[in-house]
């Protein structure tokens, strides 16, 4: 490059000069943007409930969705690392309270009882639910997970309900029988909502999950 500079010294010249201008045309040209427009996602519900006034509208249905939401999974988990015979726990999201079930009991080999009667239900939705105001993913979420359910005579607004697709679920924790109560316990003390409702059992064919 050296010698090809003496040699060339004109040639060099008009690069360096061309570089020059671009750079500057480029510059004048550029629109720099420190703070850029940035749209913030944002999420709609939109639901009917006939008859009802705004206040209980926001009673029964705004505050629990926004206390459902706005609570994070972390103090469960702190409570769940200090118990030694954990077997299985997974967050409850997309693939519902079922299709999670449904998965794990596939992965061990395992039956897994659910009691309905347990399961802390938001009593606005299954309202909703039997109003029949679902989401498409409880329709995606059931074509997975049913084949594999026994709903046994669950009514079908609460089996609903549990193939709903959850944006900010709970915990689902397997863990042994000796150690349930008193992670249960110590579990109501820092979560809205904690209960104990089902077992795992050996599968011995047919559905891996029981509805009763």
């Amino acid at each position: 490059m050296t010698s090809f500079s003496v040699k060339k010294p004109f040639t060099v010249f008009v690069a360096v000069i061309a570089i020059l201008v671009f750079g500057v045309m480029s510059y004048t040209r550029m629109t720099p943007d420190l703070m850029p427009n940035m749209d913030y996602p944002y999420a709609v519900i939109v639901t009917t409930y006939p008859g009802a006034a705004p206040e209980e509208v926001e009673a029964v249905v705004t505050k629990p969705l926004e206390q459902s939401m706005a609570t994070l999974n972390a103090r469960a988990a702190q409570a769940v690392r200090e118990v030694e015979n954990v077997h299985a726990c997974t967050d409850v999201t997309g693939f519902a309270l079922l299709g999670h079930s449904f998965e794990m009991a596939q992965g061990s080999d395992v039956t897994i009882t659910l009691h309905v009667d347990g399961i802390d239900l938001i009593p606005a939705a299954l309202e909703f639910a039997r109003m029949g105001v679902l989401p498409a993913g409880m329709y995606r979420n059931r074509t997975f997970a049913e084949p594999g359910v026994d709903a046994g005579d669950t009514e079908t607004a609460v089996q609903d309900l549990l193939y709903d697709p959850q944006t900010s679920g709970g915990l689902l924790m397997a863990v042994a029988p000796e150690d349930a109560d008193a992670l249960l316990a110590e579990l109501k003390d820092v979560v809205p909502s904690a209960q104990r409702i089902g077992e795992v059992g050996e599968y011995r064919g047919g559905k891996r999950i029981l509805l009763r």
